[in-house]
């Protein structure tokens, strides 16, 4: 409960890691290639990509690789919507959280050619095994744990 009570509202709020938030929001707005974000747990990776599509007013799709495990149904979920307008007209930020355990390396390549919007892959280990044949398709941001001091002063705060 005191997570949800202290997470950060908006981007200000964040401490730490503020140069590759800054690459992130540069690398969405100017999007030439996907974006895979890597880091420890708890160093502020989702929470920074949802603030950032909230802030730039994007809809986000946010996937947990659960709901995307095999081929069947990332197409089934994400290759169709990546490819349509969203709802209210929208811009889309694909974000899909915990990639390194998605099965489907030929449904991410997929989606990263048909694709209309940004696409961020959130992984904790970069040099997985999977992820390898992946790496040149992507913009890598490394996100670093936040230091003790840092999260010392918000708490006293």
């Amino acid at each position: 409960m005191l997570l949800s009570k202290y997470r950060p509202k908006k981007l200000s709020e964040i401490i730490g890691n503020k140069s590759q938030i800054e690459k992130v929001i540069n690398d969405i707005k100017h999007y030439e290639k996907p974006i895979l974000i890597s880091g420890p747990p708890g160093c502020g990776k989702t929470i920074s990509v949802n603030l950032i599509g909230k802030e730039l007013n994007y809809e986000i799709i946010n996937l947990n690789s659960d709901e995307i495990r095999d081929y069947k149904s990332l197409k089934k979920i994400l290759i169709n919507s990546s490819t349509q307008l969203s709802l209210f007209r929208k811009k889309k930020l694909i974000v899909i959280d915990e990639a390194e355990t998605v099965s489907s390396i030929k449904g991410l390549r997929e989606l990263i050619k048909v694709t209309k919007y940004p696409i961020i892959l959130i992984v904790n280990d970069v040099y997985d095994s999977k992820l390898k044949s992946l790496l040149s398709y992507f913009d890598l941001i490394k996100f670093h744990k936040i230091r003790v001091n840092s999260i010392e002063k918000i708490l006293k705060k």
